[in-house]
């Protein structure tokens, strides 16, 4: 699996490790370099144990939103939402 990671905490963390102005053009260069690297077009996934809509009755894993049993707490699908998030409408 491939190692996923934002630039933009690199680039932070590049910031935060050479604030010395000796370094400037080349902390300017590594972060023009770090903006050039290919990316992935890649999703979050919330598994079934994360979901909002799942459900552990009687020990057997259940989907509230799609009324399906759920193999795994590790499973995914298209429709779960994350526990946490605040719901706005």
């Amino acid at each position: 699996m491939a190692d996923l990671i934002s630039r933009e905490a690199v680039i932070a963390l590049i910031n935060a490790s050479i604030s010395d102005l000796e370094y400037a053009d080349e902390n300017i260069a590594m972060q023009e370099a770090i903006k050039m690297l290919p990316t992935i077009d890649a999703e979050s996934i919330v598994r079934c144990g994360e979901c909002k809509w799942f459900r552990n009755r009687f020990n057997q894993h259940y989907c509230c939103q799609s009324a399906i049993d759920c193999p795994s707490l590790y499973d995914y699908c298209s429709r779960a939402e994350r526990k946490d998030e605040v719901e706005h409408g």
